[in-house]
């Protein structure tokens, strides 16, 4: 191998420098580089995470305004049942069974008023409800009754296949006998 002209090699040799201080300055700044996107990255993400916040803060004075506004008798009005007597209350309890069972499309087979409770300040208002329906038909049953306002809770669901029928899919005729206690709480009451 014959050797390079001085000015050649001394091309070279730079070239080489130029290359390898590129390299090592490439490796120890493409990181930093990667670092300082992600925290900026990470910074947008926290300046509207602080701007939401913000607004929710703002909006906290209207929602305590309105819930004030809203008052104690509107709040009882939807936890407690309406009726100034237990047969009344039941009564209510055993109307909105038999409406939910008609818009769910369920067969109501009876509803019969339990006897009441005193619970501390409250009265419980019971009703044993038995219907027939499906497992979709159930299930809409017990969602519209469970978010009914006011209160009203489930309790004691019993589930049975139906006697003497089989289920199936395409079946439109009910596949379940339902039994249920259906209760809600009222709040003036006579001991």
């Amino acid at each position: 191998m014959t050797p390079l002209a001085p000015p050649v090699s001394r091309a070279v040799a730079v070239a080489l420098l130029i290359a390898v201080v590129g390299l090592i300055g490439f490796a120890g700044v493409a990181p930093l580089l990667a670092y300082s996107n992600r925290l900026s990255a990470e910074l947008d993400d926290k300046q509207v995470l602080i701007a939401r916040l913000g607004a929710i803060a703002a909006a906290r004075e209207t929602y305590e305004q309105r819930f004030e506004a809203f008052g104690a008798a509107e709040i009882e009005a939807t936890v407690y049942l309406p009726g100034g007597s237990q047969g009344i209350a039941a009564a209510s309890l055993q109307e909105l069974v038999g409406q939910v069972a008609d818009e769910e499309g369920a067969d109501l087979k009876s509803t019969q008023a339990l006897p009441s409770e005193i619970e501390g300040e409250t009265e419980r208002t019971r009703i044993r409800v038995v219907l027939e329906s499906t497992v979709v038909t159930l299930a809409g049953v017990l969602v519209a009754l469970e978010s009914h306002v006011p209160l009203v809770f489930v309790s004691n669901l019993d589930i049975q296949p139906r006697q003497g029928r089989e289920s199936g899919e395409g079946s439109a005729e009910p596949d379940l006998l339902v039994r249920f206690d259906l209760y809600g709480y009222r709040e003036d009451f006579a001991e």
